[in-house]
């Protein structure tokens, strides 16, 4: 489930049996849960649990922000 949802109207979301990961970020798992409507842009969670569930609980924010904001290692499996 997505807890921030409702806050970010312009974003496509996945279904769920689409979520995927898609990298790490500072040894957690990234996962893809959809991207923003016009500009394509991924947004993204990082995934705490130790086997991937794409119904975890997750707060999705866009990858740019992640990217400015974090200073932590993030890599990435597939092109976005």
């Amino acid at each position: 489930m997505i807890t921030n949802k409702n806050r970010m109207p312009d974003v496509d979301f996945l279904p769920d049996d689409e979520i995927r990961p898609i990298g790490n970020i500072g040894g957690t798992r990234l996962v893809l849960l959809g991207k923003e409507k016009g500009t394509d842009v991924a947004v993204v969670s990082r995934s705490y649990a130790s086997e991937f569930d794409p119904k975890e609980d997750f707060f999705a924010i866009p990858l740019y922000e992640l990217i400015s904001h974090s200073q932590e290692r993030i890599e990435l499996k597939e092109a976005l």
